[in-house]
């Protein structure tokens, strides 16, 4: 019988695009603004909230990726601003840049849906309709 080896479950992945974009997501974030989503979210089955750190170490203006992880099974869910799953009061400090200047870096919050009862093993960051980049899990 074949036996599949998974990277543990940590729940942090890290990557960088073509551009040299660096991108990290943490699932497991434990700051104010995660709590406060994860709070308004409690009773909504089947959303995580995750932490982006976005690190534009170039020379030139980046465009922020989309974002779309792949649970173990291989299906694939977008991470979405969070804004666009918490009530109007919630959505302070949820700003999404389009673009990080060289030099500068962005801190932005999403939500996945749909990959509720899986582990995240892979992110892949597209943009201009193509794949740029594939972040994988770190271990901490």
């Amino acid at each position: 019988m074949l036996s599949l080896s998974l990277p543990p479950d940590t729940g942090y992945l890290v990557g960088h695009t073509e551009a040299g974009l660096g991108v990290a997501v943490d699932f497991r974030a434990l700051d104010p603004i995660a709590n406060r989503l994860r709070t308004r979210l409690r009773f909504s089955r089947g959303t995580r909230i995750a932490v982006v750190a976005l690190v534009n170490a170039g020379d030139v203006v980046a465009t922020a990726p989309v974002l779309i992880a792949e649970g173990t099974s291989g299906r694939l869910a977008p991470l979405i601003p969070a804004a666009r799953v918490v009530p109007p009061g919630a959505r302070r400090g949820l700003a999404w840049p389009s673009r990080i200047g060289p030099g500068h870096a962005a801190t932005i919050y999403v939500a996945l849906r749909g990959l509720a009862s899986e582990p995240v093993v892979a992110i892949r960051a597209w943009s201009g309709g193509r794949l740029v980049g594939t972040l994988k899990i770190q271990i901490r």
